[in-house]
């Protein structure tokens, strides 16, 4: 299918998935339309839309996008893809095709720049080994043998770089994650299928670019001198003068806030020092001066994307969302946030988590200030799950709920304890309920939807990076990838072009088999 068969909007009466977008986007913007000229906070909002203001944490006022909701017979459904809630009740299962060391690689679309990691058991501290050493990834095969598939056998959409840069390219800002090191996961996940070659940026027959900055930002280009980058301009519908701005970003933030903000999330906390003015040695600490995803995020949403013309003059596609998406959790410790003469106390973690809460709406805040003015799609990812003494397990549990551990429940190291509590606060605070619709997602009060990657992780407590010490990162490849599966499927599900599921004929290293 050409990007100009892409097209939603040309024939609703044929195709019920663009007349149910096309209905929600109409609904949508009435509800914005109502909020620009409602003021905030008035008593006198009729009984259809209702516009509710509070005070989040920080003191400061926040909005909420009035609930939507649309007539039964627009949810009908007419073919087998997932809905969320069905993508969500899943289970892990041996793959059809057993992984080897010969065909892992393309299994997992991974390029030659892709980094096979996990460890053995027997990998303790003090144990120093490079990347390359077998011991590094002795249990691969292992973790790598199952796939995360819905019980209900409904269709997930295929994920692959071709479709998904196509997605990313169509809108202003492209899509970008925010967080920490498993957020950093995720960005790998997606770099090691983008980018080859052995040089920092990539090598010059890969047809994606990674760019590092010096704020922990990094950033995947198209890159211009590849023979499949006109193939991928045209296969998007876009100029190729999109592809001066990055089609994928991460930006390494612990805490998701400056320092300022972080300190207005924790006035009058007992124990706590401020960073700005604080001590000198806080100044040093994971928490950054400025917001560098707002800055970034904001200067790349300033720039309109130029599509292509059919023969009739109507364009070859439409303008998706920009897309972000947050993850934040594992840094919201006392060691890491109160200052070095702190002892810590039984409700240390009430007053950590009441930090967490207003660095959330601080993030909101900032959100729905943006969705004002543009066209954005925003996401929390949900924590995932630290298991206590990984080291014995071996399979997958697609029983398991929790992270306790089954030798000794009464382990309760870190802060992994209270992830569910943070994950929580936000889907109570944002609304969240799994969508029934497998041809849009759920209509939600926020800018901001919520991401659960709780209940497919929590299954997996064989898969750990180095299961003697580090029991809350991930073997690479295996859970992140289908972290990244899972959203691709959600963002194709509210997509505003039907192309995302085509062969991507125009990637000469997939159609070469993805050779490495």
């Amino acid at each position: 299918m050409t990007a100009g068969s892409a097209n939603k909007a040309a024939h609703t009466t044929t195709n019920p998935r663009r007349y149910h977008r096309l209905l929600a986007a109409v609904v949508s913007t009435l509800g914005l339309v109502h909020l620009v000229f409602a003021p905030f906070g008035s008593s006198e909002a009729d009984s259809t839309w209702k516009v509710d203001v509070r005070k989040s944490l920080t003191g400061e006022k926040q909005w909420r996008i009035p609930k939507l909701t649309l007539h039964d017979q627009a949810s009908k459904e007419t073919d087998d893809w997932c809905t969320e809630e069905e993508y969500l009740d899943g289970e892990w299962v041996k793959r059809e095709e057993e992984v080897t060391t010969n065909n892992i690689r393309r299994i997992f679309q991974y390029t030659d720049r892709g980094t096979l990691k996990c460890a053995s058991k027997n990998v303790t501290y003090g144990v120093d080994l490079e990347d390359s050493d077998p011991i590094m990834f002795e249990r691969l095969l292992e973790a790598a043998q199952y796939v995360y598939k819905p019980r209900s056998g409904c269709r997930q959409h295929t994920w692959n770089r071709w479709n998904f840069a196509k997605f990313c390219l169509r809108s202003r800002a492209g899509c970008t994650l925010v967080g920490d090191s498993l957020a950093d996961q995720i960005y790998t996940s997606l770099r090691d299928t983008m980018v080859s070659g052995s040089g920092p940026e990539g090598g010059p027959d890969s047809l994606f670019h990674v760019t590092a900055k010096p704020e922990s930002m990094f950033l995947i280009y198209v890159n211009k001198a590849h023979p499949d980058a006109i193939k991928l301009s045209q296969a998007a519908g876009v100029a190729t003068s999109r592809f001066d701005r990055p089609v994928f970003a991460f930006i390494r933030d612990h805490h998701l806030v400056n320092r300022e903000d972080l300190d207005k999330a924790f006035r009058n906390t007992p124990g706590y020092k401020p960073f700005v003015g604080g001590p000198s040695y806080m100044e040093q600490r994971f928490v950054a001066d400025r917001s560098w995803w707002h800055e970034k995020w904001t200067e790349l949403l300033r720039f309109g994307v130029q599509f292509d013309f059919k023969n009739d003059g109507s364009l070859t596609a439409l303008e998706e969302k920009s897309v972000i998406a947050f993850s934040t959790g594992p840094h919201w410790s006392p060691r890491e946030l109160w200052p070095q003469d702190f002892v810590q106390k039984a409700d240390s973690y009430d007053h950590v988590l009441r930090g967490y809460q207003g660095a959330f709406a601080a993030v909101l805040q900032n959100v729905t200030q943006i969705a004002r003015d543009h066209n954005v799609l925003a996401w929390w990812r949900s924590n995932t799950p630290g298991h206590y003494e990984c080291f014995q397990y071996d399979h997958p549990e697609n029983q398991r709920t929790d992270q306790l551990s089954t030798r000794d429940p009464s382990r309760n190291d870190f802060n992994w304890m209270h992830y569910p509590k943070m994950d929580k606060y936000v889907a109570t605070h944002l609304g969240y309920k799994p969508s029934p619709h497998n041809r849009y997602l759920r209509p939600t009060k926020y800018a901001m939807r919520y991401l659960d990657l709780w209940g497919m992780s929590v299954k997996r407590p064989d898969a750990h990076y180095k299961p003697a010490i580090d029991c809350l990162h991930w073997c690479e490849p295996s859970i992140p990838e289908e972290w990244l599966y899972f959203w691709w499927h959600l963002l194709v599900t509210q997509s505003q072009n039907d192309d995302y599921d085509d062969e991507p004929i125009g990637d000469s290293w997939i159609a070469a088999g993805m050779p490495t």
